[in-house]
C-alpha cells in the first residue's frame, strides 16, 4: 500500500511539475511574439531542462534560439538550433526540421566564416519541400532562400533561385507572383548590381502585369529610384510623382511621409531647392502627425496590453483550475483503481488462507487417519504375538504333561511287571 501511494504522490508531482514548466515556455514564447525577447530569455532561464520532456526541451532550445537570432546574436543562436534540429530529428517533426534548416542557414550565412557551410542546411530544407510535391510550397522556399542571399556578395546565388521559382511561377500561370519576381529582378539590379537599365526593363515589364494601383505605386517608385541612381533626376522625379498620384487617403501617413523624404531628397540632386523645401516642411509635416499618431498609439497600446494581461491572467487561471480538476479526477480515479486492486489483493489472500486451512485440515485427518491405522497395527500384531505366546506356552505344558503321563504309565507298567514276576 505504501508503494502505490508512494507512486501516486510520484505521479501528482510529475504532472505539477510538466504544467509549470508547459507554463513557463507558453509565457516565453508570447513574450517573443511580442517582441519582448530579453524577458522571453529571462522566462527560459527559469526553466530545469532536466525536467523537460523531449518535445518540450525541443521547444526551450528552438524558442531560446529565436529570441538570440532576432536579437541578432547569430553566434548564440547557432548551437541552440544544433540542439533544437537534433531532437526534433528524433521526434521525427520534418516540418520543424525544415524550418530549422532554413534558419541554421540565415544564421551561418550571418556569422560567415570558412570554418562553416550552409549548403548541407540549403539542401536538407530544399530537400523537405521536393519530397512534399507541393509546387507553391516549394518555390515559396526557393523564394525565401533567394531573399536570403539578396547581398552584393551572393547576388548570383539569388537570381538563381529567383529563376527556379518564376519556372514553377509560370508552370501554374499565376500572373501576379510573375509581376512579383520581375520586379525582384529589378530590385536585384538596383540595389546590388551595375545594371541600372535592367532595373527599369524589369520594373516596366512588371508593371504591365500588375492590376492593383498600390503594387504600380510601389513599382513606379522602384523605377524613381533606379533613375536617380543613373543621375537622372527629372525622369526620377516625375515617376515619384505617379507613385504620389497613386497614394489615395486610405495609405498611411507613413508611407506618404516615405515618399516625400524621397522626393524632397531627389530635388535637392535636381538642384531645385524650392521644391526640395516644399516637401520637406511636407515630410516634417507629416511626421508630426505620425508622431501625434504614435502617442495615441502607445496610450492604446498600454491600454490594450492591460487588457490583454487581464485576459491572459484569467485564462491562465482557468486553465489552472482546468489542469488540478483534471488532476484531482485522475488521482480520485487512480485512488478507485488502486483501492480496488487492494481489495482484491485481500479477498484473494482470504482466499488462499481458507484453501491453506483446509489443506491444514485435511492434512491432519490423514495423520490421524494414519495414526490410527498404525495402532490398529500395532494392536493386531501385539494381539498376534501373544497368541502365539500362548500357543507356545501351552504346546510347551502339554508336552511336559504327556512325559510325565509317559513316565507313570511306565513306572505303573514296571510296577505291573513285578506284580506279575
Amino acid at each position: 500500500m505504501k508503494s502505490i501511494l508512494a507512486f501516486f504522490g510520484f505521479l501528482t508531482f510529475g504532472l505539477v511539475s510538466c504544467f509549470a514548466q508547459q507554463n513557463l515556455l507558453d509565457k516565453a514564447e508570447a513574450s517573443k511574439e511580442a517582441d519582448n525577447y530579453q524577458l522571453s530569455l529571462n522566462i527560459l532561464s527559469k526553466i530545469d531542462t532536466n525536467t523537460l520532456s523531449i518535445p518540450q526541451k525541443a521547444r526551450f532550445y528552438y524558442l531560446k534560439s529565436a529570441n538570440y537570432k532576432f536579437r541578432k546574436e547569430d553566434s548564440d543562436a547557432y548551437p541552440l538550433l544544433l540542439k533544437a534540429r537534433k531532437l526534433y530529428t528524433a521526434l521525427d517533426s520534418l516540418e520543424k526540421l525544415a524550418t530549422i534548416n532554413l534558419e541554421l542557414f540565415q544564421v551561418v550565412r550571418n556569422i560567415g566564416g570558412d570554418h562553416l557551410n550552409y549548403d548541407e542546411y540549403i539542401k536538407a530544407y530544399l530537400d523537405y519541400h521536393l519530397s512534399q510535391n507541393d509546387p507553391k510550397n516549394l518555390r515559396k522556399a526557393y523564394i525565401r532562400i533567394a531573399g536570403n542571399f539578396a547581398r552584393e556578395t551572393t547576388v548570383d546565388s539569388s537570381f538563381n533561385y529567383f529563376k527556379k521559382a518564376l519556372q514553377l511561377i509560370r508552370i501554374d500561370k499565376d500572373t501576379l507572383a510573375e509581376a512579383h519576381m520581375l520586379n525582384n529582378f529589378g530590385v536585384l539590379h538596383n540595389e546590388f548590381t551595375s545594371y541600372k537599365d535592367s532595373a527599369l526593363y524589369y520594373f516596366t515589364t512588371s508593371r504591365r502585369l500588375y492590376k492593383k494601383s498600390e503594387y504600380i505605386q510601389a513599382s513606379f517608385q522602384n523605377t524613381a529610384s533606379a533613375y536617380k541612381k543613373l543621375g537622372e533626376y527629372d525622369k526620377a522625379i516625375e515617376n515619384y510623382q505617379k507613385a504620389d498620384s497613386l497614394l489615395g487617403k486610405e495609405y498611411s501617413k507613413e508611407r506618404k511621409r516615405f515618399l516625400y523624404d524621397l522626393m524632397a531628397k531627389t530635388y535637392e540632386l535636381a538642384e531645385k531647392p524650392t521644391k526640395a523645401l516644399e516637401y520637406y516642411k511636407l515630410t516634417q509635416a507629416y511626421q508630426d502627425s505620425l508622431n501625434l499618431q504614435e502617442q495615441e498609439k502607445a496610450i492604446f497600446d498600454i491600454q490594450t496590453k492591460y487588457e490583454v494581461q487581464k485576459k491572459e491572467n484569467e485564462n491562465l487561471q482557468l486553465k489552472q483550475s482546468r489542469f488540478w480538476l483534471i488532476s484531482g479526477v485522475i488521482l480520485l480515479v487512480l485512488l478507485l483503481i488502486a483501492t480496488y486492486l487492494v481489495y482484491r489483493t485481500r479477498i484473494a489472500k482470504k482466499q488462499l488462507e481458507v484453501k491453506q486451512s483446509a489443506l491444514e485440515k485435511n492434512e491432519l485427518e490423514k495423520q490421524l487417519k494414519d495414526q490410527e491405522l498404525a495402532g490398529l497395527d500395532a494392536m493386531i500384531e501385539g494381539q498376534e504375538k501373544e497368541r502365539q505366546r500362548i500357543a507356545n506356552d501351552l504346546h510347551d505344558n502339554l508336552g511336559g504333561l504327556l512325559a510325565t503321563l509317559k513316565l507313570h504309565f511306565q513306572n505303573l507298567k514296571t510296577k505291573t511287571d513285578r506284580l506279575r514276576d
